[in-house]
């Protein structure tokens, strides 16, 4: 498979119509067949929903902890760029810490799973900070500005608070992919960057989430724990197996 992507929620026009080539690569493709797809020789088809894949019915069912982590690396290479700004990263604020992972996706997502509250999850990651008594640093990531501010004031006086420098996250009921303003090629590197950080860290607390469930799909080892499940309808992989795993 070659994959390329187009909804228009993260394109930059001024950065081409694939935003999928923005921050990943098809480790499969030759260079014969980018020459065959550039020329139009091969023909490139739109998705626009999972059935015209033409998978069978349960292929989430097939879908574990165990193969697809093996199938993303196959499949799914990410950019030097990206990784360049992951490493920097973590140079500069991981190395000689052991790093406990917060995320927390808000905004819209609670049509979807059950909305946990700030304190909800600062009393899990206390939780988890007391039985643990290895972690010295905290990386929190959320599409929410105000939950950011609040892990900061909250472990003020007793952890170090780490976050990427965001520009793309909500400060209102809108969801970062649906605001009307800001760079969607921003905001596309960003959610990218915040999901492979959350992967290098030493464990990973989170909501519901497909974001902070591609990290364990990054990185295979890495200990999750899912705090709520998402509801019945909405239980898709790979938090699906976060419900089992945890």
């Amino acid at each position: 498979p070659c994959f390329m992507s187009s909804s228009p929620q993260y394109v930059e026009p001024t950065q081409g119509p694939d935003w999928y080539a923005y921050f990943f690569s098809n480790p499969q493709l030759t260079a014969e067949d980018e020459t065959r797809i550039g020329r139009g020789q091969t023909p490139v088809c739109r998705i626009e929903n999972i059935r015209q894949l033409g998978l069978p019915a349960d292929y989430d069912s097939e879908l574990s902890l165990s193969n697809a982590p093996a199938l993303v690396h196959k499949y799914i290479g990410v950019n030097d760029d990206v990784l360049e700004k992951v490493n920097a990263f973590v140079e500069a604020h991981f190395k000689g810490r052991t790093v406990l992972g917060v995320h927390y996706r808000g905004t819209d997502k609670r049509v979807e799973a059950p909305r946990l509250t700030y304190e909800h999850v600062r009393n899990a990651i206390d939780g988890q900070l007391t039985r643990s008594g290895r972690f010295d640093c905290l990386f929190v990531s959320s599409d929410e500005q105000e939950f950011i501010h609040f892990m900061q004031r909250s472990f003020l006086r007793s952890i170090p608070v780490l976050w990427h420098d965001d520009e793309e996250r909500s400060r209102t009921d809108v969801p970062v992919h649906q605001a009307a303003s800001g760079s969607r090629f921003r905001r596309g590197q960003e959610a990218v960057l915040n999901c492979l950080l959350l992967s290098r860290c030493s464990a990973l607390l989170k909501t519901p989430s497909i974001l902070s469930g591609w990290s364990k799909l990054f990185n295979p080892a890495l200990p999750v724990t899912l705090l709520a499940s998402p509801y019945q309808r909405h239980l898709w992989f790979p938090d699906r197996a976060l419900v089992h795993n945890t």
